[in-house]
């Protein structure tokens, strides 16, 4: 995982500078084993490009560095993982392993989306081909990186491409759409008239998007409009829905090994904020941690993750939980995810006795959310602003920062802890794919089974522009990598195919026709529980949300960050 930046300066302006600074610091905290920079000249004008990459390693024996450059001075900025579709050897880094492939691969067109269009995995991309001039820059199709970009309105401004950027109200940004793959012309581009835009107009920028004939093909939701079930279907084919647990289980839990198993055994694990003699006197160091709120997604994840990380090693699970005050007006932290986390942990620990899980009780107050929101979280969020990416924002940040407490098994006392690893497992994705809100259920006595494929597949397409930018930049401050399972290129291409009503069955009641499927791999693993709980959303469940004004509507500009 990487923090990467790209400036493109027009002139010698100087007056963003401070502004350039600022957004260094917010990279290097995505990267802390390696940070590069590398300048260049673009032939024939005035303007200078300036590569920036911060390094987390996490693949192959021998760090690989950034800005990557090969022989023939490519540049190429990484922030993503190869989990599959190219090759890459467990000892190399992926960064270097697709820099030899683009140079191997040619130069034309074709080549360049043919490579990235091959990548399983997440990603955010700068590539420069310094014998064309041109620039190619992208994310994932599902935006599961996080690539803001700012364009210039004339001559004494700069364009820009970055992992994260403070929010300052000079300088605008916004997130790069997960559309497709962007081709920048450098020779081509003029921002003397009118500045320069994204566009399929632009004389300068290509946009070749995933529906072109390089996209993965995983977004296919048509089927289900012509295959439409009977009022009284029940499913009650058992052995047919079993075959589709069965299936899925193998899918998800590939999805979930790939991302546990994919981290270089000698790049050990950090330990950020906490006294390092504390954590290893309780044995209980661990390289995979997991947002944890005791719900049926995270449970999963954490079950599945248990069969593929041997049983010596720990496994921690994050619960965040926000302040509220009971009437003698004393703080207290049992808030609904709390409280169903450490019922489901008791189910985890049957499934396997020998599992070191640490569950880690994340308390924050009123005091420190908004001193941490006001001088920090606000800069991540950008350039998103509603009250929703503010209260969801904040929570992730303080979960995936993983400091809090683990009770004593012998004594019951809490003891200080912070997670040392490197990589946080975490659920999302599930609820779009297998119609997990509320809002699901709603369309769904409106507009029947038909509504419901459209929801659905309206979900699926805008979670790159709702959700996992901001989350990317929230999670990664903190010097670790965010994984999806549910979003695994296998895992939504299998449920893609399936029709919706084996996915979910909303004529059934909450916590049982919701993720049904998903409930139905829960009890197959055991997690009885978990598997008949509602959906709470994080906002609710660690309750940020009771700590703001009540009056408040998710969807509304959030005047705290500003």
């Amino acid at each position: 995982m990487c923090g990467i930046c790209f400036w493109l300066q027009f002139s010698h302006a100087t007056e963003f500078k401070p502004y350039y600074e600022k957004a260094l610091q917010l990279i290097a905290r995505r990267g802390s084993d390696y940070q590069g920079f590398h300048d260049i000249r673009v032939n024939g004008t005035s303007k200078t490009m300036n590569f920036h990459g911060c390094v987390l390693h996490l693949r192959g024996e021998k760090l690989g560095c950034q800005p990557a450059i090969d022989a023939n001075g490519n540049v190429l900025l990484w922030n993503g993982e190869i989990f599959g579709g190219l090759e890459v050897e467990e000892t190399e880094s992926d960064t270097m392993s697709l820099l030899n492939y683009l140079q191997a691969s040619g130069a034309a067109v074709k080549d360049i989306l043919n490579a990235f269009s091959k990548i399983d995995g997440p990603y955010a991309f700068i590539y420069y081909q310094a014998a064309s001039n041109l620039l190619w820059f992208g994310r994932d199709i599902f935006g599961r990186r996080s690539l803001l970009v700012h364009l210039p309105i004339n001559e004494n401004d700069y364009f820009a491409l970055s992992s994260v950027a403070p929010k300052c109200s000079e300088y605008e940004w916004f997130e790069l759409p997960a559309l497709g793959i962007f081709c920048l012309n450098l020779t081509r581009l003029n921002v003397a008239n009118g500045g320069m835009q994204l566009t399929e107009y632009s004389q300068s920028v290509q946009l070749y998007p995933w529906h072109s004939p390089y996209r993965l093909n995983m977004i296919d939701l048509e089927p289900f409009l012509r295959q439409l079930p009977s009022d009284n279907y029940n499913a009650d084919d058992e052995i047919y829905q079993k075959s589709l647990v069965d299936n899925f289980y193998s899918i998800l839990s590939e999805a979930v090994r790939k991302r546990v198993c994919c981290i270089s055994p000698d790049c050990g694990v950090h330990l950020a904020n906490v006294d390092e003699e504390q954590n290893l006197k309780h044995s209980r160091k661990a390289r995979i941690a997991v947002l944890y709120s005791g719900g049926i997604d995270s449970a999963i994840v954490a079950a599945l993750a248990d069969r593929h990380i041997p049983s010596g090693e720990s496994i921690d699970l994050i619960n965040v939980a926000f302040a509220t005050k009971n009437h003698s007006g004393d703080s207290i932290f049992e808030v609904p995810d709390r409280i169903s986390g450490r019922e489901v942990l008791q189910e985890l620990r049957r499934s396997n006795v020998r599992r070191q899980w640490n569950f880690i009780e994340v308390d924050i107050s009123s005091e420190e959310l908004q001193e941490v929101r006001k001088n920090h979280v606000k800069h991540l969020v950008h350039p998103h602003r509603t009250v929703l990416d503010d209260s969801i924002g904040c929570a992730i940040w303080f979960a995936a920062r993983g400091r809090g407490f683990i009770r004593d098994c012998d004594k019951g006392s809490l003891l200080p802890y912070c997670s040392s690893a490197k990589v946080l497992l975490v659920g999302m994705g599930a609820d779009e794919q297998l119609a997990g809100y509320a809002r699901h259920r709603t369309r769904f006595m409106r507009d029947g089974w038909e509504g419901l494929v459209k929801e659905v597949e309206m979900e699926i397409s805008r979670i790159s522009t709702r959700n996992l930018g901001r989350d990317d930049r929230c999670i990664s401050d903190h010097n670790r990598e965010a994984r999806f399972p549910y979003l695994d290129e296998n895992v939504v291409s299998f449920l893609n195919s399936l029709p919706i009503w084996n996915k979910a069955d909303l004529r059934l009641p909450k916590g049982v026709g919701d993720k049904l499927l998903l409930r139905q791999v829960g009890q197959s693993l055991g997690l009885h529980q978990s598997s008949k709980l509602e959906k709470k959303a994080i906002q609710f469940g660690s309750r940020i949300a009771k700590l703001e004004k009540s009056s408040e509507k998710g969807s509304e500009r959030c005047s705290r960050l500003q």
